[in-house]
């Protein structure tokens, strides 16, 4: 896991040597339903409208040529998008 920090915004990339994520699907079979990249990208949406700011991820491949390609992820944060807490917010519709 890296961190970069910008003029506006944050990057965190996260990445893994592992077996990548065509053949991790391969391996779950088709039923598996992975709701982690959802579920970040919904609480990412969640907090940027909350802080009126807009949030990016993007996953992707590291080396798609291998066979063991491994995967990126990338979340850029807007500068001042994370000052202050959320304890006193309970929900927020999108």
């Amino acid at each position: 896991m890296f961190f970069s920090r910008g003029s506006d915004k944050t990057g965190c990339l996260i990445e893994d040597n592992g077996i990548g994520r065509k053949a991790a699907t391969k391996l779950r079979g088709t039923g598996h339903n992975s709701k982690r990249y959802s579920l970040v990208k919904e609480r990412l949406a969640i907090i940027g409208k909350i802080r009126g700011k807009e949030f990016r991820m993007k996953i992707s491949d590291i080396n798609p040529e291998r066979i063991e390609p491994g995967t990126r992820v990338e979340i850029e944060i807007p500068a001042g998008a994370m000052k202050g807490n959320f304890y006193h917010l309970k929900y927020v519709k999108i």
